[in-house]
This record gives C-alpha cells, structure tokens and sequence, in this order.
C-alpha cells in the first residue's frame, strides 16, 4: 500500500507521501485494536452473562465481575471462587474460558469484516486511480511521440 501511494506522486513528493501513509496506518491501527477490544470485551461479557444466569447457583454481578479475572491470576477472582462449592467453582471457570473464546471469535470475525472491507475499497478505488493515471501518462507521452 505503501509503496503503491508513494510511487504514484511526484518523486518530489514521496517523502512526505510516506510519512503520511505511514501516521495512517498507525492512527487506523490505532482505531482498528480498540474497536476489536470492544468486540472482544462486549461479546465475552455478554457470553459470560448469560452462562452464569443459567446456573442453578445465583452469582451476583459483583462476584461475575471478580471471577472474570481467573484466567489472570487474580486474587479477587480466587477468593470469590473460594466462596463457591468446588464443582461450581470449576463450572464458572470453564465459562470464564468459553466466555473468552467466544470474545476471541467475535474480534476475529469483526476483523475479517473488516479486512474484506478493507481489500474491496482497495481493489474497486485505489487500484483503478492508479490505473487511470498511469493511462493519462501513457496517452500523454503517445501524444508527445506522434507530434
């Protein structure tokens, strides 16, 4: 992407084409990681959510929250497991890790939306500018030749 933005301007140019190109990528990766975090975080918690409820043992939103903390390590999280009976304490841990595989297919899905997305605005608007431009140049330079 890079190089296509940078060769298709002046020689004099590409420099500060690049360092433009350049603080995008970085601004729309930027944007790109904390929408997909949002994905993740919304989908797990929903995930979560909604396995526990179907618990037979009630779990207040307060303990739900600390127990999203296992996979980490936390202590909150171990003391509020403590709290619970050893087979439901390795039932909500089993959710915790589904609740965090389901964020993680929800990002992922998000970001191939986005990458097709992505290759279609592409292929359909940068590629055919470039193109056109190149064939500006070639019938300019045919023109030049015949005369």
């Amino acid at each position: 992407m890079t190089t296509a933005g940078v060769t298709a301007l002046d020689p004099s140019r590409a420099s500060l084409a690049g360092g433009i190109l350049y603080m995008f990528q970085v601004g729309g990766g930027s944007i790109g990681l904390g929408a997909t975090t949002a994905v993740f975080t919304t989908a797990s918690d929903e995930k979560l959510s909604s396995d526990v409820s179907s618990l037979s043992t009630p779990v207040t939103d307060r303990q739900r929250d600390a127990i999203e903390g296992i996979l980490a390590g936390t202590e909150s999280a171990r003391e509020t497991l403590a709290g619970f009976s050893s087979s439901v304490s390795a039932r909500l841990t089993d959710l915790v890790g589904d609740s965090f595989a389901a964020g993680f297919d929800w990002a992922f899905r998000f970001d191939f939306a986005l990458t097709v997305v992505g290759f279609a605005v592409a292929v359909l608007f940068v590629g055919g500018r470039l193109h056109l431009g190149r064939r500006r140049a070639g019938e300019a330079s045919r023109e030049a030749s015949a005369a």
